[in-house]
């Protein structure tokens, strides 16, 4: 063996659990009328189901309380792109039987990313234009 092969820190990376994180306002699409434009900053994110009791970031970052039917209006459009580019993000993240998702009231996307980073997660940035983007850009520059 080779000291490459045994490296711990090549092992976690690798076994690092991933995680999508946005905004809503990546999402606008999918949202409810009038909730990007008022939430747009709001940072969202999806990961594997089983994955989900290792993030924090709720305890890292508590969150001051918004109106239910603001809460429910961004989960819907949350659970709707889940729903509808299941593939896709399973594609990023890894194959699974269920995946999590949320977002965060108060906190801005680089402390969510953070929070993520802190709780062990590798994090990617692959939401655009209500899409899951992975690669195109950089398949198109090579």
């Amino acid at each position: 063996m080779s000291e490459r092969e045994t490296s711990p820190s090549e092992e976690e990376e690798d076994d690092a659990p991933l995680a999508i994180i946005g905004t809503v306002r990546d999402l606008a699409k999918w949202m409810p009328p009038g909730i990007a434009e008022t939430f747009g900053a709001r940072p969202v994110w999806f990961i594997l189901e089983m994955d989900a009791e290792l993030v924090t970031v709720f305890e890292q970052i508590p969150e001051d309380p918004m109106p239910k039917g603001k809460v429910e209006a961004i989960l819907t459009g949350l659970r709707t792109f889940a729903n509808e580019r299941n593939t896709e993000l399973q594609t990023v993240l890894g194959p699974t039987d269920g995946l999590s998702f949320g977002f965060h009231v108060d906190a801005s996307l680089d402390r969510v990313i953070e929070a993520f980073e802190e709780d062990g997660f590798e994090v990617i940035e692959a939401l655009a234009e209500g899409e899951v983007a992975f690669g195109e850009e950089e398949a198109s520059e090579a």
